[in-house]
């Protein structure tokens, strides 16, 4: 499987035109996937990531976060979901069973259409155990 493809390519989270930027880490947040060119997501951004994903604690309301060297205003936590804002631009990150997804949206873009194409990679692979 080329994670690579799920970033970049036709029906993937930059290929459907809502995203500008995407990754894909473990669940751990120790090894990058896919990541497409010029998002710079730092080790200690994707292991941070990872954990505030997994752990469910919703302290980042008040600090925000860091991912692809920006800082992010955390808009929403839910269970496997964060949103962050940086003015009208956003991220979004999913966690599937076995992996990390971010999205990062340009500020022409709504961010209910960035979560929505990320989430829509998201079931596709979360239907085949990932």
């Amino acid at each position: 499987m080329s994670w690579q493809a799920y970033v970049e390519g036709p029906s993937s989270l930059v290929g459907q035109g809502k995203l500008k930027a995407a990754a894909i880490i473990d669940v751990a947040g120790d090894s990058n996937w896919a990541c497409t060119t010029g998002f710079n997501l730092q080790p200690d951004e994707a292991k941070n990531l990872a954990n505030y994903i997994s752990s469910g604690k919703d302290d980042l309301y008040g600090t925000g976060f860091y991912a692809g060297t920006k800082k992010f205003k955390c808009i929403l936590m839910e269970p496997g979901v964060i949103i962050g804002k940086e003015g009208k631009e956003g991220i979004i990150i999913m966690k599937a069973e076995k992996c990390i997804f971010i999205g990062y949206h340009p500020a022409e873009v709504d961010t209910r259409d960035g979560r929505s194409a990320v989430q829509g990679v998201v079931d596709y692979l979360r239907g085949l155990g990932y």
